[in-house]
């Protein structure tokens, strides 16, 4: 099944920035995590059926939401291992937030300012919204619970979970150059990530809106901070049990999970007091022993995100993410219309929308990159990590 790991030790060298080896598989992980998400919003238009089958589909594609948390639980992982190798060399926050503003805000910034474009023909009203997407703020009280501005929600609601990660790396590497002991570190992630537990579940108790749990930083450290416990522990003297104990880990989270979706016919989080409260410290734990698993070069797992196909979309996910809510605004409007005359099917027609919708989104996301991002990243070079911690 894939779900056995070998006890090799994981892929890890002080040869690049961050003490990692390239690791390929952990492409193919980000690949997985986009494509959940692709497909979790290009089909957020449920068709009118009673059809029990349709129905099992819907359940699961509303479920794709997992995607994200993978996405944090990579992130953390990556992250964390980063800084930690890094904590012995000079210009440690420099060289961090660096390479982290070449990487995410070109691209981020160019797709807002091609909404505000997108905006003009149509007099979109921001409502001083912009200012909190410009500041990384929209998952926050600033703005949650406010009515975001028709079409802007469509635009760039998605937006949240960067939003949470640049708040997340404002202070993970403080905490980390403060404390930068591994122990200590693994500690205060696993203490943080009870807070965040406790935290919402006090949170569901007083009937808070689910949006605030599942968007506030607070209320979701433990998705980053678990990928960064795993990262830490297996620079340790045990990280081959560590590695053992990843399947069993990922068995358990999953399957609980798995029962709670078949009770509540599926996992959603706008509906589930459960997944609001214990339900993204299991996302958490299943999508960190994910990643572990991955990690012995030998096993079955790491053979499979190896895969090139999925690897491609790794790649690029960071651009899809970001285009994959905006681009369509323009593309299945005009579509719908002209298949609507000739598709008389609900469920076919929704289908080609995603598709299109999706295939489109993808090749913005391939031009983006080879034509804008490219030459930003050459920039990471004034941003090099020297003096790595030895392993």
């Amino acid at each position: 099944m894939g779900l056995s790991s070998t006890t090799a030790k994981p892929e890890l060298s002080t040869s690049a920035p961050g003490g990692f080896a390239h690791i390929p598989q952990l492409d193919g992980v980000r690949g997985l995590a986009i494509l959940l998400i692709l497909i979790h919003h290009s089909l957020s238009s449920n068709p009118q059926t009673n059809s029990r089958v349709i129905a099992f589909f819907i359940a699961i594609r509303e479920s794709m939401w997992v995607g994200v948390d993978l996405f944090f639980a990579l992130s953390g992982f990556l992250i964390t291992g980063i800084l930690f190798d890094s904590l012995s060399g000079s210009h440690f926050l420099r060289n961090f937030y660096g390479r982290r503003a070449v990487r995410i805000f070109p691209l981020y910034y160019l797709a807002l300012f091609m909404v505000w474009l997108m905006g003009l023909p149509i007099a979109m009203h921001w409502s001083g919204y912009e200012w909190v997407l410009i500041a990384y703020l929209d998952n926050t009280r600033l703005w949650i619970g406010h009515a975001v501005p028709h079409p802007l929600v469509d635009l760039t609601g998605h937006l949240w979970s960067l939003a949470l990660e640049e708040q997340f790396y404002l202070v993970w590497p403080l905490l980390v150059l403060l404390l930068r002991d591994r122990r200590r570190l693994i500690v205060t992630a696993l203490a943080l990530s009870v807070v965040a537990l406790g935290l919402r579940c006090v949170l569901v108790a007083h009937g808070t809106p689910e949006e605030i749990t599942y968007k506030m930083l607070p209320c979701r450290l433990d998705g980053l901070l678990l990928g960064g416990v795993l990262a830490l522990a297996i620079r340790g003297p045990r990280r081959e049990l560590w590695l053992r104990r990843a399947p069993i880990v990922f068995l358990i989270s999953s399957g609980i999970l798995l029962l709670v979706a078949i009770r509540e016919h599926g996992i959603d989080w706008q509906h589930s007091r459960f997944i609001n409260s214990v339900g993204y410290t299991l996302t958490a734990l299943a999508s960190t022993a994910l990643i572990a698993m991955t990690l012995s070069s030998g096993s079955r797992l790491a053979h499979t995100f190896r895969q090139s196909w999925l690897r491609w979309f790794g790649r690029y996910s960071y651009g899809i993410y970001v285009w994959h809510m905006i681009v369509p605004f323009l593309v299945v409007p005009p579509l719908h219309s002209a298949l609507s005359m000739h598709l008389h099917n609900k469920l076919l027609l929704l289908l080609a929308n995603a598709v299109a919708g999706a295939t489109v989104s993808i090749a913005v996301s391939v031009l983006s990159y080879q034509a804008f991002e490219v030459h930003f990243l050459r920039l990471k070079r004034f941003f090099a990590y020297r003096g790595l911690r030895a392993q």
